[in-house]
């Protein structure tokens, strides 16, 4: 993508996270995750961590570059074969919830205050989704990984240089359209 910035300018620096705090989960520490967190044994659990909504608020306008309305139509399309749960975390989410409340899917809303609480929401997820239009990272793509959650974004941000589509996790073309 042409972002107008002579590329002799660009400089790559890319970013990591933490991974001895975001490690993947024994069984038994995946097991007491889920448990805590309610989700069912048979529960397919999707992930998305990321501020999506305009705002520090409830997040009723939705951001177009993160893809909130690509997240619902995917978790939708899912949802109709298989038991998918979804857990969000992050703030300004209420665009996603509202989403998933008129679809009829069930979902949990956790911010924990800590960076260090999402170590259990990662261990509770089967999949991660970032369907992100334009990304600079995200930290929850690195994370997500660190954690042993397969991954499947689209084709932004960092997602292209960690993830070998079908090895690593899954990647899917940028839906484009801003039909929100």
């Amino acid at each position: 993508m042409n972002w107008g910035v002579p590329a002799d300018k660009i400089v790559h620096i890319p970013i990591g996270t933490d991974v001895a705090m975001f490690a993947p989960p024994t069984p038994e520490l995946r097991a007491a995750a889920r448990a805590r967190l309610g989700f069912s044994e048979d529960a397919i659990v999707m992930g998305s961590f990321q501020k999506d909504g305009v705002g520090w608020g409830e997040g009723l306008e939705p951001k177009p570059i993160k893809g909130p309305d690509v997240f619902l139509d995917t978790v939708e399309q899912l949802a109709k074969d298989l038991p998918v749960e979804v857990l969000l975390s992050g703030p300004a989410r209420g665009f996603v919830k509202n989403g998933l409340k008129a679809r009829g899917i069930p979902f949990q809303h956790h911010y924990p205050p800590e960076r260090a609480d999402l170590v259990e929401l990662y261990h509770a997820l089967d999949l991660y989704l970032m369907t992100s239009r334009e990304e600079g990272g995200p930290m929850a793509l690195m994370e997500s990984m660190a954690s042993g959650v397969p991954v499947v974004s689209t084709s932004v941000g960092m997602a292209p240089d960690l993830i070998v589509d079908g090895v690593t996790g899954g990647l899917a073309a940028r839906r484009m359209s801003r039909g929100l």
